[in-house]
This record gives C-alpha cells, sequence and structure tokens, in this order.
C-alpha cells in the first residue's frame, strides 16, 4: 500500500511568515510612515521651485497668541495680511512674518511694500521672499525626522519578525 503524499508546505521562514500579522501591521505601518514623510519633504522644496516672486503691500500687521514655552519665556507669531497682483486678478493672504521671543524687531508695517513667492497651483499660499527667493524650510525638517525613524524601526521589525521560526 502506498504512503500517504504528505500536503504541500510552505518552508518556515520569510515567505510563510509573510503572511501573518506580526509581519504584515509593522511593514504596512512602517510603509506608510515613510511615505508620508517623503511626502513632507519634497511638498516645501517642490513649492520653492514652482513659486513665483512678486511685490506684495502690507494691509494689517497682527500678533497670534502668546505661548509659555518650558523655559518659561513667552513666545508669539507675527502675522501679515498682504495683496498682490496674480495676472489681472489682486489677491490678499495671511502669511507669518515673523516668530518673536520675549521681544519683537519686526519693522513690517502697514503700507509697506515686501517681496513674497506664492504657488501657482494656489495663489494664497504665500511666503515671504528672502533674499530674492523663496526659502525651502530648515534643513532639518523635523516632522519628517519624526516619521521617518519610526517608518524605519516598524520596517525593521516587520523583517525581523519574518525571519524568525
Amino acid at each position: 500500500m502506498p504512503a500517504a503524499a504528505e500536503p504541500f508546505r510552505l518552508p518556515k521562514g520569510w515567505l510563510a511568515r509573510f503572511g501573518q500579522r506580526a509581519v504584515v501591521i509593522p511593514l504596512a505601518v512602517g510603509v506608510l510612515l515613510l511615505a508620508l514623510s517623503g511626502w513632507l519633504f519634497f511638498r516645501p522644496s517642490s513649492f520653492a521651485d514652482r513659486a513665483v516672486l512678486t511685490s506684495a503691500v502690507i494691509d494689517d500687521v497682527d500678533e497670534g497668541a502668546v505661548s509659555d514655552a518650558a523655559d518659561g519665556l513667552p513666545r508669539w507669531d507675527v502675522y501679515a495680511v498682504v495683496h498682490y497682483k496674480v495676472g489681472s486678478d489682486r489677491v490678499q493672504s495671511r502669511l507669518t512674518v515673523g516668530r518673536c521671543q520675549v521681544t519683537c524687531l519686526f519693522s513690517c508695517r502697514k503700507g509697506d511694500t515686501v517681496q513674497v513667492g506664492y504657488d501657482p497651483r494656489n495663489i494664497h499660499w504665500v511666503v515671504i521672499a528672502e533674499g530674492g527667493h523663496v526659502p525651502k524650510g530648515p534643513g532639518i525638517r523635523w516632522g519628517v525626522v519624526l516619521l521617518a525613524v519610526p517608518g524605519l524601526g516598524f520596517v525593521a521589525a516587520g523583517l525581523i519578525n519574518a525571519s524568525l521560526p
């Protein structure tokens, strides 16, 4: 009497464990966090690359709410409402002109002309142009770091879980 054939089984290891929750969930979360951090990284750069420079007139200057940091020093933002021309249209937008701590030394006043850059895809997204160009943002974008590091950790955890027997 012939022996009964054994059913086909996937070998233990990476492929066999890939469908398990201990692998799929960390990998999915990690890939999602890495994709989001990549989007955050390239978004300001692409804005700076496509920004159109123009002159704007300050219509109003106001200060945001004061918040106390851990060091006890007051901090607040200063905003300006500006208008500028896009083609034949007059556009009005609000933008941050600075951040203050304890004291504020901004010289922006109502009626001043400043150079701004706006996004042709969204003409209300506007920033102050510094030195004739739109800044690309800080050297290290902390939002990117705060998403990428855990993202890499989740991907590593998923791959480690997949390789366990």
